[in-house]
């Protein structure tokens, strides 16, 4: 694996406030990684040090294999990407653009080019001798990461790019990203606390909480294996049942739980499900399904609807077990003959129920 960046250990804390435990990440050349979290989660903090505006107090940053961890951002060459754009308003579109290329000494006519490459890339070459008053939201977004591309930075930093954007316009943004991703084939370190955004752009995703690696993954191995509660609830919805581990054979386990008895895939490591321990285990609203009187399920229980809500496509039911534990059903398919205050049968395939800690 061609490493593009090593994070090793960084710390940073101001006064008695501990911004950032000791973080470890190896990022891979032309990885999009996204370092999502809530409000002070230190996402925005490991980034700063990244970029060498901010200096940690241990641990080294190392890109392509050469120590970084002190040098000032002008020697790290790293591309920046920040929500308010920083636009020069008296330069022109192309004029922006060509910026950082005439600072690092090149020449006008092997500048024309590379301006013009950059502005077919994130499809703005007919807004060139534009001033950024005369664009959008969205267009003046497009120019900030033309401008931060345009030198080809082995890595670009970009801090919530799409915060001032309503949402049509970051849906459509994201798209652009994206597309600017891999036409330039860069490593991309990306700031967010949008989950849906993260899960739609990202090779990887980073989650921080409290100043910690909650979890590295792809957005299929967050959303489908959380390793924890709170990875669970980050990434949508879900169903947290408090179990007991029953028992623990090669390829299942049996958990004892106040809906009933539940089985699992066998799937976690050793320490977080052993015979009598407490464990919480995760099952997603569209992994339950109604079961008809001819069907059967892993899991299957008897619950009473008590709300329904119709979200266009699918619809969302909450309900309520036996014991008075609320249970929540996302549903792709039409069941209109279900009524709030009916009694029917839910069941989930144990390959759906995640052991997390």
């Amino acid at each position: 694996m061609d490493l593009k960046l090593k994070i090793e250990g960084v710390r940073k804390s101001y006064g008695s406030v501990r911004a950032l435990n000791p973080i470890s990440v190896d990022v891979p050349a032309g990885e999009f990684l996204t370092l999502l979290g809530p409000s002070g989660s230190g996402k925005t903090t490991l980034l700063q040090i990244l970029s060498g505006l901010v200096v940690p107090d241990d641990g080294a940053i190392w890109i392509d294999e050469k120590l970084a961890t002190h040098l000032p951002p002008s020697q790290r060459d790293i591309g920046m990407v920040f929500q308010n754009y920083a636009l020069f308003p008296h330069m022109t579109v192309a004029e922006n653009i060509a910026f950082p290329l005439q600072m690092r000494g090149m020449k006008s006519a092997d500048i024309a080019p590379k301006v013009r490459r950059i502005l077919e890339i994130v499809q703005l070459p007919h807004m060139a001798d534009r001033f950024p008053r005369e664009l959008s939201g969205g267009q003046q977004q497009r120019v900030a990461l033309a401008r931060c591309a345009v030198y080809e930075p082995p890595i670009i930093l970009m801090d919530e790019p799409l915060g001032a954007l309503d949402k049509n316009l970051r849906d459509q943004m994201q798209l652009e990203i994206i597309h600017l991703h891999k036409a330039l084939s860069t490593t991309i370190l990306y700031v967010t606390h949008d989950q849906e955004e993260a899960m739609a752009m990202s090779d990887r995703i980073c989650l921080m909480k409290d100043g910690q690696i909650e979890q590295i993954g792809t957005p299929r191995d967050l959303y489908r294996a959380p390793r924890t509660e709170f990875v669970a609830n980050f990434f949508g919805r879900s169903n947290v049942f408090k179990c007991t581990v029953k028992n623990r054979f090669e390829n299942t386990v049996l958990l004892d739980a106040p809906i009933g008895p539940m089985i699992a895939t066998n799937s976690s490591r050793e320490e977080e499900a052993r015979k009598g321990q407490d464990v919480s285990v995760v099952v997603r609203p569209e992994d339950v399904r109604f079961l008809k009187d001819n069907e059967s399920a892993d899991n299957e229980i008897v619950v009473n609807l008590r709300q329904r809500v119709m979200t266009g496509a699918t619809t969302r039911y909450l309900a309520e077990s036996k014991d008075n534990t609320p249970i929540e059903i996302l549903s792709f398919s039409s069941t209109g003959t279900l009524t709030v205050g009916d009694e029917c049968r839910v069941g989930w395939s144990k390959e759906n129920v995640t052991i997390v800690r």
